[in-house]
């Protein structure tokens, strides 16, 4: 039988070019090309700042190193932190960096003979970074900008008389940076979005090919492929978050009704991907029966194709192996039918919208509920200060009314205060590093166990950079110089692509790239990187010390209000779905926004040895995304032609009527944990993201695999739904499933609600 198998479309997607794979593969993990994009302009700019700096250099008569160094830092800063949706804010904000830079510079190299003053500067001038980059804008460039050049001119030996040459190679290095970016580099959200609209579909794709290759394996494997398919449908939902935020931003090409249409497709084609997921995965274990399915699913990522799959399961659906396989293998078979003519529809709606259906751009203003920043879907950044605010509420910190921008500035100044003075016994006039330290452990990271992470992360990729850098540098010493700046660019370009996926690939390059700037201006000895890791890994560690001392924020503070949020976030569903007005995609879009909030708040959380953190954290995804997946399958629901009328209409009702109370009677629960006081099942201190594991659900679902079936089946009832209608007995169901996760959430998090009353 084993040999009558059809092929797994895993195995005809590898029959492609390597060339098409790796593309596939580049542009699904870097959904619109945003780190791509982002290293390249790094890559250009700053070769062409160098460029510049060398030159300007010769003709002012400056050292040809101290050119390049300096032609290059304000092209590399601006490519990694200024980035708006306009081309002209873009160049606006490039052109006035070169205020920070010259300040800063000159202060650094005035107060060459203060030593103690300069010292201090550098604390202050820290705080004011951390404190700018909460701000965002051209405030969060300046403190960039104002700290590097402020480090730069501490280390240049240059009098105060060259000032106006130095500022003269920043502002070249700046006058070309803009002028690439503005020929090469512009923002461009439509462009975006199409980038991204192409990952959708290579997604669509993955996820048919991870649902045959589930259906296809043998007992050994079938996890395995379950967990495969579970990260395929996670880069789906993150891909599908990121195009609805772009529709909006895509500027008055990409607006009224053809916006509407693309958010509408875009929604039924990922809700129709994660159904077919789950109904295949749902099948019982006949080998027979997943055999044929699998061979019906063939190809069916694209529209024309998916209709045709529907057909083919429909035709199996009356066949003898279907009736075989009982009732409820026929009802999953049918939920693939639908769903592939759903995907199919989909598909084609998203594929066939252009920017000319909507040529005056101006009707119907649409506002995704997904926010979008640099590319990014946007972070935690409100939720923490929210978690601050509260935390700080009370006592002397009341006082400050602190964001968390302004907490982190409040450690940096603690922690560079210790760091510095040990800094100077250690490397002498390299403290700096020890500086760097702090710096870079408290920039993007707010929980003590991020930044512990984070140091690990250094501390690690330091050791593999120097490993890598000294060999490397000590090849190119002798050879043409040219080397030594190819390198440097290509591990500028590498480091932007790496910094914001995996961080430990940024400080590696980082290394590498400073291996080479030793070299050329002989300071690389034996000790130079044990040196430097020494006081660069001791300035992160007193970083992390004092986040856990001074105004200490546990990760289980964020989850619970990542939490509170989502579900927030499902009442409003939930009253728009009673009410029957407004937009149920969007609203179920907010929800997807507020699980990728709790997802972005679990994903630093360090892997415990023993394993029972990383359960916990899963179970708790598992939950919040299976309420997600039942939120839109909700929104999705067609209406009847008849609307429901009396039994059927309060049964409804009532379903409501309990899901509503349990969300109310959870968000109450979570905010009375925010004071300090514990739910039952919580442990101690900043522990886990969820608390102990043994406060579980009680029930040995929880050991389920990570698959879509495995998902659902945490949080489906068993008892019997009867209604008059098709329609209703979908809908109780559906409400069912999302009221008995609300439940399995609340119990999760140490959290108890009421039991749920019988319904008729």
């Amino acid at each position: 039988m084993a040999s009558q198998m059809p092929p797994s479309e895993t195995s005809r997607i590898r029959t492609r070019s390597p060339l098409v794979r790796a593309a596939d593969a580049l542009v699904t993990r870097d959904i619109g090309l945003t780190r791509t994009l982002g290293g390249i302009r790094a890559l250009v700019c700053s070769g062409a700042g160098m460029l510049v700096g060398w030159l300007l250099g010769m003709a002012l008569g400056l050292p040809p190193v101290i050119g390049v160094m300096l032609g290059a830092l304000p092209a590399f800063l601006s490519c990694l932190v200024v980035s708006d949706s306009s081309a002209r804010r873009e160049a606006g904000r490039t052109a006035l960096m070169i205020v920070p830079f010259s300040v800063a510079l000159f202060l650094s190299l005035e107060l060459h003979p203060y030593r103690v003053v300069e010292l201090i500067l550098v604390v202050v001038l820290l705080a004011v970074q951390l404190l700018a980059q909460g701000r965002g804008g051209w405030l969060g460039d300046a403190g960039v900008g104002a700290f590097a050049a402020f480090i730069s001119g501490l280390l240049l030996p240059l009098p105060q008389t060259d000032f106006l040459e130095l500022v003269a190679i920043f502002a070249a290095s700046l006058a070309v940076t803009i002028v690439l970016r503005l020929v090469f580099f512009r923002p461009d959200a439509p462009r975006s979005l199409q980038r991204t609209r192409r990952a959708v579909g290579i997604l669509i794709d993955q996820v048919v090919a991870g649902t045959i290759d589930l259906l296809l394996a043998g007992e050994a494997s079938r996890d395995r492929r379950a967990v495969v398919l579970r990260r395929r449908i996670d880069r789906l939902q993150v891909a599908s978050l990121l195009a609805d935020g772009l529709i909006s931003e895509g500027g008055p090409g990409v607006r009224g009704a053809l916006a509407h249409a693309l958010h509408r497709a875009l929604f039924d084609v990922e809700l129709a991907a994660e159904t077919i997921a789950d109904a295949a995965g749902r099948l019982p274990d006949d080998r027979v029966l997943r055999g044929r399915v699998a061979a019906a699913l063939e190809g069916a990522g694209s529209g024309p194709a998916a209709g045709r799959a529907a057909e083919r399961v429909a035709a199996l659906r009356e066949s003898g192996v279907a009736l075989a396989a009982g009732d409820s293998a026929r009802r999953e078979l049918r939920r693939l039918e639908l769903a592939l003519r759903n995907l199919a529809r989909a598909v084609d709606e998203w594929a066939a919208t252009r920017r000319d259906l909507d040529p005056d751009g101006t009707s119907i203003p649409f506002e995704s509920a997904v926010s979008v920043i640099n590319g990014r879907i946007s972070g935690p950044g409100e939720l923490t200060d929210t978690v601050i605010a509260d935390a700080t509420s009370r006592g002397f910190w009341r006082r400050l009314r602190l964001t968390s921008a302004g907490r982190t500035a409040v450690q940096g100044l603690i922690a560079v205060a210790i760091a510095e003075p040990l800094g100077l016994l250690i490397g002498g006039t390299r403290f700096y590093w020890a500086v760097i330290g702090v710096a870079v452990v408290l920039a993007g990271t707010t929980t003590t166990r991020e930044r512990l992470r984070k140091t690990w992360s250094r501390i690690w990729g330091t050791a593999v950079g120097g490993l890598i850098g000294i060999p490397l540098a000590a090849l190119t010493a002798a050879a043409h110089p040219a080397w030594t700046v190819a390198i440097v660019l290509v591990c500028l370009g590498l480091g932007v692509y790496f910094i914001s996926s995996a961080y430990p690939g940024w400080v590696i390059t980082l290394v590498v790239l400073l291996c080479q700037l030793y070299a050329a201006t002989q300071q690389l000895t034996p000790e130079t990187i044990p040196l430097r890791l020494a006081e660069n890994g001791l300035g992160a560690l007193i970083a992390v010390g004092v986040s856990a001392v001074v105004l200490p924020l546990g990760t289980t503070s964020l989850v619970r209000r990542a939490v509170r949020e989502l579900f927030a976030e499902v009442g409003e569903f939930a009253t728009a779905l009673r009410s029957g007005g407004g937009d149920l995609r969007a609203a179920a879009r907010a929800v997807d926004q507020k699980l990728f909030r709790v997802e972005a708040v679990l994903g630093p959380v360090p892997r415990f040895a023993s394993g029972r953190g990383d359960r916990r954290d899963g179970r708790l995804r598992l939950l919040v995304d299976a309420v997600a997946i039942t939120v839109g399958r909700l929104a999705a629901q067609t209406a009847p032609a008849d609307p429901p009328t009396g039994a059927d209409r309060r049964r409804t009702g009532e379903a409501l009527d309990e899901l509503t109370e349990r969300l109310t009677e959870l968000t109450a629960g979570l905010d009375a944990s925010r004071g300090g006081r514990r739910s039952p099942g919580q442990r101690e201190g900043d522990g886990g993201a969820v608390g102990d594991s043994t406060s579980g659900m009680g029930s040995p679902a929880v050991d389920e695999p990570e698959t879509v079936t495995g998902l659902l089946r945490l949080v489906v009832r068993e008892n019997p739904l009867e209604a008059d209608s098709a329609w209703t007995r979908s809908r109780l169901e559906l409400l069912a499933r999302l009221d008995a996760g609300v439940a399995a959430v609340g119990r999760e998090l140490g959290v108890t609600t009421a039991a749920p009353t019988a319904r008729d």
